[in-house]
């Protein structure tokens, strides 16, 4: 975030225009900030665990899948992901018990299908909020892979801003 502050007050402005702008070299594509870094799964009925990547820039389909695994791995060495073309193989390799697995969560595990486009199972090609993986079958993805997680950016100008609405202005 960059604050520039006048040294005048300037009134009555017509129109604003921006001649330059640099954008950040990099920027984490997968955040918890975003949202989009987690799911949970349940097996058999048991407790629930949240799967969470680390805060990172992913280029790749495959670095996407493999920071999945590293996560997945922690918590349990019978499920993991894999890349097939541009899909994603969920694999369980439990004998036993349906696997229950949920794109829609929060950061704490709650259902939250708020902004559900933008969480981790939208980005795996997932397209429903959850899946049940039956034992030592695989869940294919509807669709392909994204890793452009961030697809705007935004211009945002305050008037005032310790008066009225402090979100006056935002361009894409």
């Amino acid at each position: 975030i960059f604050n520039a502050v006048l040294p005048q007050r300037i009134t009555e402005v017509q129109t604003v225009s921006v001649k330059c702008m640099e954008i950040p070299l990099s920027f984490n594509n997968f955040s918890k900030n975003i949202g989009n870094t987690y799911f949970s799964y349940q097996y058999n009925n048991g407790s629930i665990h949240i799967v969470s990547i680390l805060d990172q820039f992913i280029t790749t389909p495959s670095g996407l899948v493999s920071a999945v695994n590293t996560a997945l791995v922690s918590i349990d060495r019978s499920l993991n992901m894999t890349l097939s073309g541009n899909n994603v193989i969920f694999s369980n390799h439990h004998t036993t018990g349906n696997v229950v697995i949920r794109f829609d969560i929060d950061i704490n595990g709650n259902i939250d299908r708020h902004n559900f486009k933008n969480k981790l199972g939208w980005y795996l090609g997932y397209r429903n909020t959850h899946y049940t993986v039956l034992p030592n079958t695989n869940l294919t993805s509807e669709s392909y892979i994204n890793i452009n997680a961030i697809r705007y950016l935004y211009l945002a100008l305050q008037e005032n801003p310790n008066q009225g609405n402090p979100n006056s202005f935002i361009a894409p």
